[in-house]
């Protein structure tokens, strides 16, 4: 059967996720960072969302991972 007949993913398929850092980091000015482009764009290119407003990563890498090893 063609896929074309039958659009299902497998059983066995693994479904994932991806990010760039400027969407989840966050802490766009501690520890000595830098301001980079994207800083830069976010604030002044639209449909650019602010970065400074971020999923935070930066400070709450120990609730994502715990959050990741749920998910399996």
């Amino acid at each position: 059967m063609h896929y074309k007949d039958n659009p299902t993913f497998p059983k066995d398929f693994l479904w994932g996720a991806s990010s760039s850092a400027w969407q989840v980091e966050g802490a766009v000015a501690e520890d000595g960072r830098a301001p980079a482009i994207i800083d830069l764009n976010s604030k002044k290119k639209k449909p650019y969302a602010d970065n400074s407003i971020a999923s935070d990563h930066y400070h709450f890498y120990k609730e994502d991972v715990q959050l990741m090893k749920e998910a399996g």
